[in-house]
C-alpha cells in the first residue's frame, strides 16, 4: 500500500498543472469534457442528462469513462465520443499504461465535468492531463484540481450535474 501511494505521488508530480482558469457559463461553452465512473448508480442518468442538455444547446461534448471494477463494459454501449477505461488499460497502481484518448485530441475544453463521488487515482490523474479553462467537480479532497466543486451536498450524480448546471448558469463572469 506504501509503495503505491508513492508511485501515485510521483507520477501526479510529473504532471504540469499549471493553467490560466477562465469563469465559463454553460452557455458560453464550445466543448466539454465529461469524466465518470461506471461503477456509481445512477450514472447513467446523469450523463444522459448532461449529454441531452449539451446537444440541446449545440455544444461539442467528449469524455473518458472509467471501469475498475469487475463487470465488463462493451465499448460500444457507450454515448459516441466516449472513450472507456478499464483495467486493463491502467497499471497496477492506476497509471493508464498506454497514452489514452485525450478529449479534444488534448486541445483546451471550455468546462470539464468529473463526477467522482470520492478520491480515485485515476480519475484525479485524467482530470488532471485534460486541458480545460473551468473544471468542476463533486468531491473535495487535498489538491483537487478543481475550480468549483459541488461538494457532498449534491448527492446522487444526477443532483451534481444539475447543481453545476445551475451554478454555470446563474453566475455571470466579470
Amino acid at each position: 500500500m506504501f509503495f503505491k501511494k508513492t508511485f501515485q505521488k510521483r507520477a501526479l508530480a510529473k504532471l504540469d498543472t499549471k493553467r490560466d482558469v477562465v469563469f465559463m457559463p454553460v452557455y458560453n461553452a464550445k466543448k466539454v469534457t465529461i469524466i465518470y465512473g461506471l461503477e456509481e448508480d445512477g450514472i447513467g442518468e446523469a450523463v444522459d442528462f448532461l449529454t441531452s442538455f449539451l446537444e440541446e444547446k449545440k455544444i461539442a461534448y467528449e469524455g473518458i469513462a472509467i471501469n475498475l471494477g469487475k463487470n465488463i463494459t462493451d465499448p460500444s454501449s457507450l454515448k459516441n465520443g466516449i472513450t472507456l477505461v478499464d483495467k486493463k488499460s491502467v497499471n497496477n497502481y492506476g497509471l493508464p499504461l498506454s497514452e489514452i484518448k485525450i478529449p479534444f485530441g488534448g486541445e483546451c475544453s471550455d468546462l470539464l465535468f468529473d463526477f467522482a463521488s470520492g478520491y480515485n487515482f485515476t480519475h484525479d490523474y485524467i482530470v488532471k492531463i485534460c486541458s480545460s479553462s473551468f473544471k468542476t467537480g463533486r468531491s473535495n479532497y487535498d489538491n483537487n484540481p478543481f475550480d468549483f466543486v459541488a461538494g457532498s451536498g449534491a448527492g446522487t450524480p444526477l443532483n451534481f450535474v444539475k447543481h453545476a448546471i445551475n451554478y454555470l448558469t446563474s453566475i455571470k463572469p466579470a
